[in-house]
């Protein structure tokens, strides 16, 4: 069945509706989501887990008899996802709309040349969707399957259209969008931000004060404020007269960014997407520090990134056929340092779980050739199971671990 749908060609004569205007969907994010982007905290918390989760490559395995699985060449759908689109511009647009919305949209496209039948039920590309203009009829779910229009197509079956949900009730194929369930806390965020900026823009407060000692009347009042107005503004030199003398108003830094209410926002927004408040310039509010940088690194992955990446996963599985499946690569998240990577790989190899060639590979460096063997070989170093030194006596041959008794 064919996803590009025509219209009727005589229109239904009607007036101008609401998502005429604003596009369909009919709620309080369709129109406010561009607005809660210019929430500091809402930006960082979408820039944040959109970069991480597009930056994971996606690595295409083919399942085995055995149940192993073997790693293979990634599919073509997901080397060139969408016209000129990288794969990570492509990634980033669905899982910055699953963030946002809750929901991700995608229409599959077929490519014209592909006849084999088992190719022709996969599509070759996937356009994602303004979630603003897909419009979800799941009234009767479950008993009736959810149909979907968007535009001048539809209604489209759950088969014809891709839909990736993140926080989904029983009964229902959407998931909850954050702008729209938090509405509340982004409006408060939003107008003490506001609130902010106009203090400076609009003088919240008089900028300074001119003083006098002598007696005016409105006129002469005026005359002396607009003097002063003028020569700011033009960088002129300020010759008052009649004694004025001009004292400037100082506000603190709490006062005029209200810092203690912009905390509070920005940690209220990253606990909405499930993000370490410091990550994005907020304060934790508690003593829990981290023992290195992997393991915060582990926890980001496994409390803020793992039901994206999950969601992605399992619908970029069915967009190939099986026995194929996909994971996204999350080592590059997840790396330390360079001493820890080491250590790591020295334990892999002493322990039979890698081979030097695969850490190398891992580290994104050939296999050695038969001249730097040779040269290693002369290195009186080897590698304990535990990832340690163990040097190796000149004289004798032995091997002792540093700082063993002799």
């Amino acid at each position: 069945m064919s996803l590009l749908r025509r219209t009727s060609p005589t229109p239904e004569k009607r007036s101008v509706s609401y998502q005429d205007v604003w596009g369909s969907g009919g709620d309080w994010e369709s129109y406010k989501t561009q607005a809660s982007m210019t929430h500091v905290a809402v930006y960082a918390c979408a820039r944040l887990i959109s970069s991480k989760v597009a930056g994971c490559p996606i690595e295409v395995f083919r399942e085995l008899g055995d149940g192993t699985a073997e790693k293979v060449r990634s599919q073509p759908i997901f080397r060139a996802p969408f016209r000129r689109e990288t794969p990570g511009e492509w990634k980033y647009r669905a899982v910055n709309s699953l963030v946002l919305r809750g929901n991700t949209y995608g229409l599959p496209l077929r490519g014209p040349n592909l006849t084999d039948a088992a190719l022709t039920a996969f599509p070759s590309q996937v356009a994602w969707l303004q979630p603003d203009l897909v419009t979800v009829n799941d009234a009767q779910y479950p008993d009736v399957g959810a149909t979907y229009h968007y535009r001048a197509m539809g209604p489209l079956s759950d088969s014809e259209i891709i839909h990736m949900a993140t926080f989904v009730e029983p009964g229902s194929v959407r998931g909850l969008s954050p702008i729209g369930q938090f509405r509340k806390v982004y409006e408060a965020g939003l107008a003490a931000q506001q609130y902010g900026s106009d203090w400076f823009d609009t003088g919240g407060q008089p900028s300074g004060v001119l003083e006098t000692d002598q007696a005016l009347d409105d006129v002469e009042a005026n005359t002396l404020r607009k003097r002063w107005t003028e020569l700011r503004q033009g960088g002129g030199i300020a010759v008052l007269g009649q004694g004025a003398k001009y004292k400037g108003i100082q506000v603190s830094p709490n006062e005029s960014q209200f810092l203690e209410t912009q905390r509070f926002s920005i940690s209220q927004v990253a606990r909405i997407f499930g993000v370490p408040p410091e990550m994005i310039g907020g304060d934790a509010g508690n003593s829990l520090t981290y023992a290195n940088r992997e393991q915060r690194a582990i926890d980001f992955v496994t409390f803020t990134l793992a039901p994206y990446i999950t969601a992605l996963e399992e619908h970029f599985t069915r967009l190939i056929p099986a026995p194929y499946f996909v994971k996204l690569n999350t080592e590059q998240l997840l790396a330390g340092d360079l001493k820890s990577r080491l250590e790591a790989r020295a334990i892999g190899i002493a322990s039979h779980q890698l081979t030097p060639t695969e850490a190398r590979f891992e580290e994104g460096k050939r296999p050695l050739t038969p001249e730097q063997l040779t040269e290693l070989a002369a290195v009186p170093i080897t590698i304990t199971p535990n990832g340690k030194l163990k040097s190796t006596s000149a004289s004798t041959g032995d091997t002792a671990e540093p700082g063993a008794a002799a």
